[in-house]
């Protein structure tokens, strides 16, 4: 009735069938790595010309925007005044100063004279000046405050100042002209 059949040994291990059987052709392993590796690259590249792109968009925009920066963040100023770019905080400029001792009388005078410029687009107000006296060693011999002769001054406004001391101490080598502090508590605030 039944039939007795004798199994065969087998000639090698069992195997799986492949890929190709079920599939057809498999993408071999080196070509797919090709193709994510291209991908890769090009993202990265992208990436990396963007970042390059942005940063140096915010840098070009930090250089010449630099004094709306100081003005909304003044610690910025000696962050920009180390890398060689100072920012004019007051957005007001000292120029031409002629200084000479001139006799009048029994009495020698130093004589200053010089501009007051506001590079600011608008108007601005202008401190006292500070004078300072140098020795040859670079000591301040001597100090006083003078009146601008203007308080404000319209945008792009220059104007005219003298100062004039009598009797300057002999051993005077150097005058040091500067605006004076702005005292920011002396000004009403609104509530």
């Amino acid at each position: 009735m039944f039939e007795t059949l004798q199994a065969k040994p087998a000639s090698g291990p069992l195997a799986y069938p492949t890929f190709e059987t079920l599939y057809g052709s498999a993408p071999s392993a080196l070509s797919r790595r090709k193709s994510v590796g291209k991908q890769n690259r090009a993202a990265l590249s992208f990436k990396a010309l963007s970042f390059l792109a942005l940063s140096l968009f915010a840098t070009t925009l930090a250089i010449q925007q630099r004094q709306k920066l100081v003005d909304a963040v003044p610690r910025l100023a000696p962050i920009y005044s180390r890398l060689g770019l100072p920012v004019n905080l007051l957005g007001l400029e000292i120029r031409n100063i002629k200084a000479q001792i001139l006799t009048e009388g029994a009495y020698s005078v130093l004589a200053i004279e010089g501009q007051l410029a506001n590079v600011k687009k608008e108007t601005n107000s202008v401190p006292s000046l500070q004078i300072a006296i140098m020795a040859p060693d670079g000591q301040q011999i001597y100090h006083w405050l003078a009146e601008a002769p203007k308080s404000r001054l319209n945008s792009g406004e220059v104007t005219y100042f003298r100062a004039r001391l009598t009797a300057p101490p002999d051993q005077a080598d150097k005058v040091i002209i500067q605006f004076s502090p702005i005292d920011t508590n002396s000004t009403p605030k609104r509530k």
